[in-house]
């Protein structure tokens, strides 16, 4: 309606410079005169007509406002997006595979495909209606193109569907022809096979629902006349021929298989003969073992030895593989009993001369090795291990005389060389030190010091060490380095252990200041230390850590009165701190304040060196500190005991104060410019007092209620002025005073107040006193 009327509005606007030829007015003289002076748009003609326009345009809309109207429905579809229609079927919940919903897809292409068809006939290309030509030919594209749109991506999503259960199902059954068709390389493998085969029906049944699935697509795509593309069509007939192939391969794997046993069967059977045949050479070979009699052939005794036991260790893998092989072919299986008698057999040869190998090796390495390179708990380990093993074989060749003779040889050669043994685990024992080779060159009479170039060889051939007289010299001295060397040992471990230790410092509150935490390890490490260090210092062999001793005690012993004298401090200053932190206490107590903010101060200063170096056994090894912990101590003390004289003052001038305990007192004399800091307090002082009203900058009393929240109004409000002993002893006496009022006007009331009015209007202990 506007558009028409501003368009009507604009004509008028051309017409009103033109001008009209007055044809009837005078038709011997025309004369020109402007269609209106103001204007054609302000004739009353032309308003009266564009007024009627106006109205006869509103009137023509009305219809094709309803018009209109109808077409609503198609407004969703044209706001809709093309990915709405598969958003149900190509999408899953909460990261969980949905399952395809082919039937579904179907229908909804069905459902667009019907609108599509239904829109010429519910839309035609263009509607009269009134003065209006409606053209509705491009919403009808548009709905077309919608439809097409949603179509078109249905469409695709099942073919994707297609084309992916196709390359599955191709894949699944691939890799089942991979497998049947790899041809076994041992029974194990055939083995392996065949509990594949009995896995293919399974396989293959999962496999045929996806090829049902995947032709159900492909059907579906061909009841859209959709084309297939070329390499999707060969994929799908491609994986439609994978049943029938497997079927054909089949018969021919279980065929093969069955040849397959057969031959490894055979296989097997020839593979144990053999083995027989050599098991028997080798209990040929092991029952000879008794004519190896020479000593000087003992390396190459030694190489057949090792032979044999691999060969015996090769035959023992080999019999495990046929029992495994046999209970595959389903036999039972073969006992190779003689195998574990020939090994039993010949376990006692091999240890003899393993033995003897072993001996005549570490003999040369010990007597010709630098004797500094000796390890003598190594040096005993392997020698007893040969003692035992010769003193077993004397046992067991008591009936073969030739290997008995080497074992007994051998065997005394070991006694032997026992003594040269100890002079290792002598002169190599980690406490010798210079001044132990020293005094073994004394008690020796000649000068000993072992270098890189001195060997065992040395010491028993050149020097005789090994002699019973000399032994028992060297083995005096060596003892007596053995003992002192667990001293020393000791005391570096108690060094050690120590290292680790540190104060945990912990701040304190809001101080701005910390303290310390020992911990139980401290504690127990320093007590223990001590003990320990206190029989050393009782040991005979003390002698060259004397001194080191001494000061290793005196130093814990430092350390733990240091620590007793800062726990103890701590524990003072942590329950003092709080106190002389009030102002009305350093006011009340200037002098004790005094002593205090000292100890405070070097509270702090040490707090604040401990902090940068917390390591325990360095920080208190130190005398002043010790001093400075005394006499903070002495101090702390004396504040202490000026405390409780000041808290007993307060208490003879209020006695009600012994009903407190220190801590309670101190807590209202810290804060006696807060009368309600003694609130807490009332129920002690005062029984049955709960507490008291206070009203006011000036906490006016007015007040005293009672646990059960009843309440008596003193006779006259008080204001606590002064001292705290002294306006608690104005409360007592202004209680006194009020109850004793509260009960005077109860018994002038109890004669004409009703009971029941008596009752509620008084106090319960003077309703009760009075009724009495």
């Amino acid at each position: 309606v506007h558009a028409c009327l501003r368009q009507l509005d604009l004509g008028l606007e051309a017409l009103a410079p033109l001008t009209e030829l007055n044809l009837f007015g005078s038709l011997l003289s025309s004369q020109l005169r402007p269609l209106s002076s103001a204007g054609v748009a302000s004739e009353v003609q032309t308003i009266d007509l564009r007024h009627r326009l106006e109205t006869a345009l509103r009137a023509a809309t009305a219809p094709m406002s309803e018009y209109l109207k109808s077409l609503r429905p198609h407004e969703e579809v044209l706001r809709r997006e093309d990915s709405a229609c598969v958003a149900a079927f190509a999408s899953a919940d909460d990261g969980e595979e949905q399952s395809f919903d082919l039937p579904g897809i179907e229908a909804k292409v069905r459902e667009l495909r019907t609108a599509q068809a239904a829109l010429d006939d519910a839309l035609p290309d263009r509607v009269l209606i009134g003065t209006f030509l409606i053209d509705v030919v491009a919403l009808k594209g548009a709905l077309h193109a919608k439809h097409e749109a949603g179509i078109d991506l249905l469409v695709q999503l099942v073919a994707a569907r297609g084309s992916e259960l196709s390359a599955s199902v191709s894949a699944g059954f691939g890799e089942i022809h991979r497998r049947l068709t790899e041809k076994p390389e041992n029974i194990e493998a055939l083995t392996a096979l065949e509990e594949f085969r009995a896995e293919v029906p399974r396989r293959t049944n999962a496999l045929a629902a996806e090829l049902e699935e995947m032709s159900s697509c492909y059907d579906a795509l061909e009841g859209f006349q959709v084309e297939i593309a070329e390499q999707d069509y060969t994929a799908r007939w491609g994986a439609c021929r994978w049943p029938q192939r497997l079927v054909e391969l089949e018969e021919a794997v279980a065929q093969r298989a069955e040849d397959d046993r057969r031959a490894y069967e055979a296989e097997l059977s020839g593979q144990q003969e053999e083995f027989q045949q050599e098991l028997e050479e080798m209990c040929s070979r092991v029952a000879g073992f008794d004519q190896y009699t020479d000593l000087s052939r003992v390396r190459h005794v030694a190489g057949v030895v090792r032979d044999v036991e691999t060969a015996l260790a090769d035959f023992e893998k080999r019999t495990s593989l046929f029992n495994q092989r046999e209970v595959l072919f389903g036999k039972e299986a073969t006992d190779y009993e003689r195998l574990s008698s020939v090994v039993k057999e010949f376990e006692p040869y091999a240890n003899l001369w393993q033995t003897a190998d072993t001996w005549r090796r570490s003999q040369k390495d010990w007597l010709d090795g630098s004797l500094l390179a000796l390890d003598p708990d190594d040096v005993s380990r392997v020698f007893e291990q040969m003692q035992r093993a010769m003193a077993k074989a004397v046992k067991t060749f008591q009936g073969v005389p030739g290997c008995l003779a080497v074992a007994k040889n051998l065997k005394e050669e070991l006694a032997s060389f026992s003594s040269s043994v100890q002079v290792v685990t002598a002169l190599r024992n980690p406490g010798m030190r210079d001044r132990h080779w020293a005094a073994l060159g004394e008690a020796l009479g000649t000068q000993i010091q072992p270098d890189e170039a001195f060997t065992l060889r040395d010491a028993t051939e050149r020097m005789k060490l090994h002699e019973p007289q000399i032994m028992a010299e060297v083995q005096k001295v060596c003892d007596r380095a053995l003992k002192e060397f667990a001293i020393e040992k000791a005391l570096d471990d108690m060094v050690e252990a120590w290292a680790p230790i540190e104060f945990d410092v912990v701040a304190y509150r809001t101080t701005g200041t910390s303290v310390v935490k020992v911990s139980d390890e401290c504690n127990t490490l320093l007590d223990d230390h001590i003990v320990l260090t206190q029989q050393f210092s009782f040991s005979p062999h003390k002698g060259p850590f004397e001194t080191r001793i001494t000061d290793w005690e005196t130093k814990l012993r430092l350390v733990q009165e240091v620590l007793s004298e800062w726990l103890a401090c701590q524990r003072n200053w942590m329950y003092l701190q709080p106190i002389f932190d009030s102002e009305d206490i350093q006011r009340q107590l200037p002098a004790e304040a005094k002593r205090f903010s000292a100890v405070d101060k070097l509270w702090r200063k040490t707090i604040k060196a401990v902090t940068a170096a917390p390591h325990v056994l360095t920080f208190c090894d130190d005398d002043a500190l010790l001093t400075a912990w005394s006499s903070a101590n002495e101090e702390l003390e004396r504040v202490q005991k000026n405390l409780a004289d000041y808290l007993e003052t307060k208490r003879a001038a209020f006695a009600r104060f012994y009903f407190l305990s220190n801590d309670e007192l101190i807590s209202i004399l810290s804060q006696t410019k807060d009368p309600n800091a003694v609130q807490p307090h009332l129920r002690k002082c005062f029984e049955a007092i709960h507490s008291i009203t206070m009203t006011g900058e000036q906490c006016e009393m007015s007040d005293m209620i009672s646990a059960e929240k009843e309440v008596m109004p003193f006779d006259t409000p008080l204001q606590p002025k002064g001292s705290v002993e002294l306006w608690m002893g104005e409360i007592e006496t202004t209680m006194r005073r009020s109850v004793r009022k509260e009960t005077e006007t109860g018994i002038a009331d109890y004669k004409v107040q009703a009971r029941g009015d008596f009752m509620k209007s008084h106090a319960s202990m003077v309703a009760i006193s009075v009724s009495q």
